[in-house]
């Protein structure tokens, strides 16, 4: 029996990086401290009866599960396709499909862009940096989903023929 070292995954997982939705999980945790506060603080003739503190206990479990949320959000890359998790759906498009996979700047952010042979890009919220937070980690994944394009896109892939 032979055992191969260093064999390559089947499926790379990327997910929304930390700082990402950190800041989102900090702020409810701050929202629910207000909210504590304002429970003991306050005398007890207002206690929750006030509608700030229901309004700030509901914000800061809204943000918690926010953040909890975006973690799940990226991009699963398989021998056969892109599968790409979004706010509202999951979708999978195939390799040789893709036209191209690009880096973009836009307002601070850079964001990795798949080019689909028929349709607008698809940004991925896997592989982004804010405002300087993660440049690092975006271009090593916006490298690893161009190689694994380039390596998994097939012999007969070509490019798309320009619109006439």
């Amino acid at each position: 029996m032979t055992v191969v070292q260093d064999a390559p995954p089947t499926v790379v997982r990327l997910r929304t990086p930390r700082h990402s939705w950190i800041p989102q999980l900090m702020a409810g945790v701050l929202w629910l401290f207000f909210a504590a506060m304002y429970r003991w603080v306050i005398p007890d003739s207002i206690g929750w009866s006030g509608t700030l503190g229901v309004f700030w206990l509901g914000l800061g479990l809204v943000s918690i599960a926010e953040a909890f949320w975006l973690r799940t959000l990226g991009v699963d890359l398989t021998p056969e396709s892109a599968v790409v998790r979004g706010f509202w759906r999951r979708r999978t498009i195939a390799w040789r499909e893709i036209q191209g996979v690009v880096s973009r700047q836009r307002a601070g952010t850079w964001v990795v862009q798949l080019l689909p042979e028929h349709g607008k890009p698809m940004m991925l919220r896997a592989a982004t940096s804010y405002f300087g937070f993660g440049v690092g980690t975006h271009v090593q994944q916006f490298h690893q989903i161009g190689q694994w394009w380039l390596a998994h896109r097939g012999v007969d892939w070509r490019p798309a023929p320009p619109p006439s």
